[in-house]
């Protein structure tokens, strides 16, 4: 394993994700706000975040070209950079994350003149931006329809996921950022109840996305290469950190979020804050696994 790759596709997965999901998060949740409070906040954040997914993105070009040459990441040579960028589908995908992330470092500065508008945009370069990612991973090792379908499956799991980690740090942000005033409970309260209805449409796509993944890449493996794969472990943990973030939404969802609803306290504001930390702690480690499970073999490879 290759600390540094796992480390740059990590901070892919974790900056594109909090770029697309944050702009769909205050799309459908925040939509509601008057236009100032809306002015008010995310533009800096989503301007900074698209820079660095850039860098990373370029990082990661430069360390993969570096990786297919043998050479140190220091000495690679631009020869083999172009060469990768211009011949691989990694190398093209490369080229259309970093034109999607320029488009949507751009929106972002609009801001605070228009915050509907420039999320919309954000969305949409950021969404390009992390979709290219699939082909980062083990959905570009199959061809024809199966590597196509693989492919969308792949896309659907990064886009679903990012909504999810990209609504989690905006509600954590949210419940951190103020007191137990009134005002700001009720805020907090409409924030999640609001996300709660997508969140079960973003679950059901996960599942549906993730089932189809598992079968793509373990399908014709025999259950001893199952069982013996490393790779076949990390999964069980990932499915396992899933479970425990499904257990912590539907905690927000059926308990804390109508605790809100009524006669909220400080109790409720430290319970919700317990909650979406955990929970945020969970998708950062199920992300950390996801990065490091890219660069093992799967055991289909193996048959």
């Amino acid at each position: 394993m290759d600390p540094l790759a796992v480390a740059i596709r990590l901070g892919l997965y974790l900056d594109l994700m909090l770029l697309f999901g944050g702009a769909a998060f205050r799309l459908h949740a925040l939509l509601r706000e008057s236009a100032e409070q809306l002015r008010g906040s995310g533009g800096t954040g989503m301007f900074i975040t698209a820079l660095l997914g850039l860098a990373l993105s370029l990082l990661g070009l430069v360390a993969l070209a570096a990786s297919m040459s043998g050479a140190p990441l220091t000495d690679v040579e631009g020869d083999a950079v172009t060469m990768l960028l211009r011949e691989t589908s990694v190398g093209t995908a490369g080229i259309v994350r970093l034109q999607a992330l320029i488009v949507a470092a751009f929106f972002s500065l609009f801001w605070r003149r228009w915050p509907r508008n420039a999320s919309l945009g954000v969305l949409l370069g950021a969404g390009t931006a992390l979709a290219t990612l699939a082909w980062s991973g083990h959905g570009a090792m199959d061809e024809g329809l199966p590597g196509w379908l693989h492919l969308g499956a792949d896309i659907v799991h990064l886009l679903a996921a990012g909504i999810w980690v990209g609504a989690l740090a905006a509600l954590l942000a949210l419940a951190l950022r103020g007191g137990a005033a009134l005002a700001h409970l009720r805020r907090l309260h409409d924030a999640l109840e609001r996300f709660s209805t997508v969140g079960i449409a973003i679950v059901l796509l996960l599942v549906l996305s993730g089932f189809a993944n598992i079968l793509f890449l373990t399908g014709a493996a025999t259950l001893a290469a199952i069982l013996t794969s490393a790779w076949s472990w990390l999964l069980f943990a990932k499915l396992v950190l899933f479970a425990a973030m499904l257990l912590l939404a539907a905690i927000n969802r059926f308990r804390l979020t109508p605790q809100l609803a009524g006669s909220p306290d400080a109790a409720a504001l430290r319970h919700a804050r317990l909650s979406l930390s955990l929970e945020s702690a969970a998708a950062l480690l199920i992300l950390l696994l996801v990065a490091w499970l890219g660069m093992l073999e799967p055991p289909i490879s193996t048959v």
